[in-house]
């Protein structure tokens, strides 16, 4: 494949939709994911206060359409990648593709679960502030799940790891338990979390207590978690040999 990171890109992210588009009843479950868990969540949140436990439904449900969404997308499509890796295949671009289309997939399934929220609760807090703490957390968890597709070596052992990098997200959580039992390395391990970043902006958007800073913060950390899955995600690919 010739031509500069931007061309092969482009050229990889098209192929790439075409397929996701070429199925469309898999698409169609993909999206239908959002509403339904949005209206299990409206049925069990209806006439009750908007609780912190709220926003982690949100931002834990964002999560796991990042990450289930991509954790098969890379190792399925090893042959390939690597024949045409033998040809000037950029994996930069490759890894880019990828993402430019999850992330459009999880704007769409985001948009969903928070509209359907939205008129169904009324959820609290300004929309567009809370729309994009929850697709940085998406797309946190698209670049979690393609590092884990590019270690996967079957699409089998990549769905299997997915919970296991998603429920420690649940176990460090001051939700979970108060953040003063966070002793040793807990504490550490805690801050490590998407989750932990994503459930401090959407919790402080919905109870109306959020200022700026803190929400910069919180966005900054879930951009760091991106940058850091998609740069891991590189690295593990270019040292692997094609066969």
């Amino acid at each position: 494949m010739t031509g500069g990171i931007p061309r092969q890109m482009g050229i990889l992210a098209d192929r790439y939709l075409t397929l996701v588009l070429a199925d469309p009843w898999q698409t169609l479950l993909l999206l239908l994911q959002a509403p339904a868990i949005a209206g299990l969540v409206a049925l069990r949140w209806h006439g009750a206060p908007q609780t912190s436990a709220l926003a982690y439904v949100l931002v834990l449900s964002c999560l796991w359409f990042g990450v289930i969404n991509s954790c098969r997308e890379i190792v399925k499509e090893r042959a390939i990648f690597e024949r045409e890796r033998l040809l000037g295949l950029s994996i930069l671009a490759y890894v880019g593709s990828k993402l430019q289309v999850l992330a459009l997939l999880t704007f769409v399934q985001c948009l969903l679960l928070q509209g359907t929220l939205h008129y169904w609760l009324g959820l609290n807090g300004p929309p567009l502030l809370l729309f994009a703490t929850l697709w940085l957390t998406s797309l946190a968890g698209v670049a979690l799940g393609l590092l884990i597709s590019a270690i996967s070596g079957t699409p089998d052992r990549a769905v299997s790891i997915a919970p296991l990098v998603t429920i420690p997200q649940i176990l460090f959580s001051r939700l979970i338990l108060p953040e003063a039992t966070l002793t040793g390395w807990a504490r550490p391990i805690e801050k490590m979390m998407i989750l932990r970043w994503a459930f401090d902006g959407a919790d402080a958007l919905v109870q109306s207590s959020w200022t700026w800073w803190p929400l910069w913060q919180d966005w900054g950390a879930l951009l760091g978690f991106l940058i850091a899955c998609g740069i891991g995600c590189t690295v593990v690919l270019a040292s692997q040999e094609p066969t």
